[in-house]
């Protein structure tokens, strides 16, 4: 093999390897168009959830638990979560209550915005009563005053 081969195959070999490691680079790189398959992951968690915290801030700082719907004799929907500071230090916060039908979409029956002020680690129970017996779903909002 002559000295004009062996430098052609080197340098084609010290191409191919930088090819390579550009194109690795620059697949790991993130895109900085928006992430659509995550937005709408979350939006259809947070359609179909009972509690929604609409503030991205305050969902490591409010817990909600135990939501239960019940029937009252009049047919009404009644709305019972758990609210909890999850810090410590004091918090203040709104929820309200948005009734739905069997499929999932609002009734136009929302309850108004009600502040809760919370001391650190405490639990409150928000309680909900729809307007009309055509509610059978609800979400209870979270949000910041």
């Amino acid at each position: 093999m002559n000295r004009t081969n062996r430098i052609s195959r080197t340098m084609a070999g010290v191409l191919l390897a930088g090819i390579v490691a550009a194109s690795t680079s620059a697949c790991s790189k993130r895109s900085k168009s928006p992430d659509f398959a995550r937005v709408d992951k979350e939006a259809i968690e947070a359609s179909t959830a009972p509690v929604n915290i609409l503030d991205h801030d305050l969902r490591n700082r409010v817990a909600a638990d135990q939501a239960t719907k019940t029937r009252m004799e009049d047919g009404r929907l009644e709305v019972r979560v758990n609210l909890r500071n999850s810090t410590r230090k004091d918090l203040d916060v709104l929820a309200r209550c948005v009734f739905k039908d069997t499929q999932g979409i609002s009734l136009g029956d929302e309850t108004e915005w009600e502040p809760f002020f919370f001391a650190p680690q405490q639990i409150q129970t928000y309680i909900a009563r729809s307007r009309t017996a055509e509610a059978s779903t609800f979400s209870v909002e979270v949000r910041r005053p």
